[in-house]
């Protein structure tokens, strides 16, 4: 197999970086469903605008509520527990 030639500017690793952490939400226990999301986000985010997060909101519309809420306890509870 072929190496991949990875010429990519920081703005295209950061939406591609995007699409994964997307895709690794909603298939977390299923990489390649994750892959496959993940370049379907990037596609549609570079083809059509339409960010990936979009993208996860309508195919689990509750998903974003819980990631939003856990975060916010994992910032709350850092001045609690140092070293997490």
């Amino acid at each position: 197999m072929k190496p991949l030639d990875w010429n990519l500017s920081k703005d295209e690793w950061l939406t591609l970086s995007r699409c994964n952490r997307v895709a690794c939400q909603l298939f977390s226990r299923d990489r390649d469903a994750a892959d496959e999301f993940a370049r379907m986000a990037y596609s549609k985010w570079t083809l059509e605008g339409i960010p990936p997060e979009e993208l996860r909101d309508r195919r689990a519309p509750r998903l974003s509520d819980r990631v939003r809420l856990r975060k916010w306890k994992q910032t709350r509870d850092k001045d609690l527990f140092p070293g997490t």
